[in-house]
C-alpha cells in the first residue's frame, strides 16, 4: 500500500505529464484504494481530499486529511500522514 501511494503522489512531479492529466490519474488510483478499502459510492468523490477522507474514516482515523485539523494530529500510524503534513496552498484545499 505505501508503494503505491509513494507512486501516486511522486506521479505529480514527473514533468512529461500534464497537470490535468496527473490529476486525472491521481483520482483513479485514489478510488481504486478506496474501493479496496470498502468506501461505497467512490464514484459521487470527486476531490482527492474527499477521497482520502473516506479511507481513512473506514480505517478508523480522524477523517482529516490536508484539513486544518492536521496541525494537530495524534494519530502516527495513519498512512497518508506524511502527504497530510505537507504544506499546502489554502486555495488547493
Amino acid at each position: 500500500m505505501m508503494l503505491l501511494h509513494n507512486k501516486l503522489f511522486n506521479l505529480s512531479l514527473d514533468p512529461g505529464l500534464p497537470t490535468e492529466k496527473v490529476d486525472i490519474v491521481n483520482i483513479q488510483i485514489l478510488k481504486g484504494v478506496a474501493r479496496g478499502a470498502g468506501v461505497d459510492n467512490v464514484e459521487l468523490l470527486k476531490k482527492e481530499q474527499d477521497i482520502v477522507r473516506s479511507v481513512q474514516e473506514i480505517k478508523g482515523h480522524q477523517p482529516c486529511f490536508q484539513s486544518d485539523e492536521r496541525h494537530y494530529c495524534v494519530e502516527y500510524d495513519c498512512e497518508w500522514r506524511t502527504e497530510c503534513m505537507k504544506l499546502v496552498a489554502a486555495w488547493m484545499r
